[in-house]
């Protein structure tokens, strides 16, 4: 039989999609299923290995269940989020997958600190070898200080979820891709191997971590066992897959030069492949390594779509809408912004509920409103206020890679919003591109096509995208707008500067302390 198909698997922090595609990167059918992080006691937030597993082969059922016939899936390869990952010396995981959002590891950034000073290295060092931010080495610390007898156990670790999926789906070993890489921070991004210096002062040895595969290298395949529980045919092949953000810039041709990728979900993130390592010396801005011998530089708006969720469920709460209608949501939520006016009547919003980028102790503000001043005014300034956001983080990547590519190629679920799409341009003053593929399968896409580099379908990642990434919807900026939102825009970036400085700036030692 003549295999069709090919299977990507995405792995998000609430659950998991697998979606099925034609080779040319046509959507066939999808499926998804559920899981959430538990939480033993306060402040812990691990995701059980039993609950991804379930999550995993209910979505394949999910999918296949859709008149896809599984003997012509030619292979499975997966996108998966920076988790941290521990495994045994018998392949189970002692601390199952810790969230990056577990409080455990808070009060480890000044032992590491610490380290740093006493192997004479500061801060600035080591952003300038690692460049990225001190999440999983905190944990890493806390875990091995908290929990002696279960660290002693741990034989490899993972930077993301990526070996415990591909686990999950037949293989017996461990990998991660090089994109992940700086998620251990003691990896040297310029040069692409762990540095000796960090290893030392934080007493890791490099050899503890995952090997990294090349996306697409074949790593075994489908087992009996796991193909009674998802539906998959023993011995369909599985594929190293990458990054979810990797496996985004492949579904969407990021490699064209004339593309940067906008994933709006809740955060908005901004990627531009390079193929050369750039020199960023803004901690605002990070470089990678980018999974196919290359580097990504990227930064976001950390509480995009997440203002978006608290619009909808404090101020439009009221309106009467199924909620599990999404479209219908929107399509309210757009109509109450239309009729409000560029710069929403003088009404302000800074999306700053999880800080910013340069200010951790900045905070969401509303500012400007007066009696005439209506509901619509606030749903507007909150689609424009993370648009103004988004815009600076599209600044600083321009200015890491010294241009300004045309064209925002965009995904997540703030593209199913034409008004939000159409204010984000105007904003920035780009092209922002959609491609054929539901947003919500965008992640699938790309590891889909990684499987298929892998199984010879296509050359290459560049043949890969540039085959499955079909545009089929362009949202030009309307140049009539850009004196009125040049002028909002001048107002928000005021107000977020002096709430900065004046407002929201460092608390106090004693307080920090606290």
């Amino acid at each position: 039989m003549t295999k069709r198909y090919l299977l990507g698997i995405d792995v998000g922090s609430s659950g998991i999609r697998a979606g099925v595609f034609e080779a040319d990167g046509s959507f066939v059918a999808g499926g998804s299923a559920s899981f959430i992080a538990r939480s033993a006691q306060p402040g812990q937030l691990v995701y059980h290995d039993d609950d991804l597993r379930t999550a995993l082969y209910t979505s394949i059922r999910n999918a296949i269940a859709k008149g896809v016939d599984p003997r012509e899936i030619e292979g499975v390869s997966v996108a998966v989020p920076a988790t941290l990952t521990m495994f045994d010396r018998d392949g189970g995981m002692p601390f199952h997958m810790m969230s990056v959002m577990d409080g455990r590891a808070g009060r480890y950034y000044g032992e590491a600190r610490q380290r740093l000073e006493a192997a004479g290295l500061s801060l600035d060092d080591f952003f300038r070898i690692n460049r990225a931010p001190m999440i999983w080495l905190t944990q890493f610390l806390a875990l091995r200080d908290l929990y002696p007898a279960e660290f002693d156990r741990v034989q490899k670790v993972g930077l993301s979820g990526h070996s415990a999926v591909i686990r999950a789906l037949g293989y017996d070993g461990y990998a991660d891709t090089d994109d992940e890489a700086a998620f251990s921070n003691i990896y040297d991004v310029e040069r692409r191997r762990y540095d000796p210096s960090l290893a030392a002062a934080f007493d890791i040895e490099p050899a503890i971590f995952a090997p990294f595969l090349a996306p697409g290298t074949p790593v075994g395949a489908v087992t009996a066992d796991v193909a009674a529980q998802s539906g998959l045919v023993e011995g369909t092949r599985i594929y190293v897959g990458s990054s979810d953000s990797v496996a985004q810039t492949v579904a969407l041709n990021g490699f064209d030069p004339d593309v940067s990728v906008l994933s709006l979900g809740t955060t908005g993130i901004v990627i531009k492949r390079t193929p050369h390592f750039i020199d960023i010396p803004d901690p605002t801005t990070t470089i990678t390594t980018a999974g196919f011998d290359d580097w990504k530089v990227s930064t976001g708006s950390p509480s995009f779509g997440a203002s978006y969720r608290w619009l909808k469920e404090n101020i439009c709460y009221g309106d009467a809408i199924d909620a599990t209608d999404e479209q219908a949501i929107y399509e309210r939520i757009n109509t109450r912004a239309a009729r409000s006016a560029i710069g929403a009547n003088g009404v302000t919003f800074l999306p700053h509920f999880w800080g910013t980028l340069s200010n951790p102790f900045a905070r969401t503000t509303l500012i400007g409103l007066d009696f005439t001043n209506t509901t619509d005014d606030v749903v507007r300034a909150v689609l424009e206020g993370t648009a103004f956001d988004l815009a600076e983080a599209i600044g600083f990547v321009d200015t890491a890679v010294g241009e300004s590519p045309p064209i925002l190629r965009t995904t997540g679920g703030g593209s199913q919003s034409p008004l939000w799409l159409q204010i984000i341009a105007d904003v920035t003053g780009r092209s922002l591109e959609l491609t054929q593929c539901p947003p919500q399968y965008t992640g699938c896409l790309g590891a889909a096509a990684i499987a298929g580099i892998g199984a010879g379908v296509y050359a290459d990642h560049t043949e890969a995208a540039q085959t499955v990434a079909k545009v089929n919807r362009v949202v030009e900026a309307d140049p009539s707008t850009a004196d009125a939102y040049r002028e909002a825009s001048a107002l928000y970036e005021r107000a977020a500067r002096t709430l900065s400085e004046h407002v929201y700036s460092a608390p106090a030692l004693p307080l920090a302390a606290a």
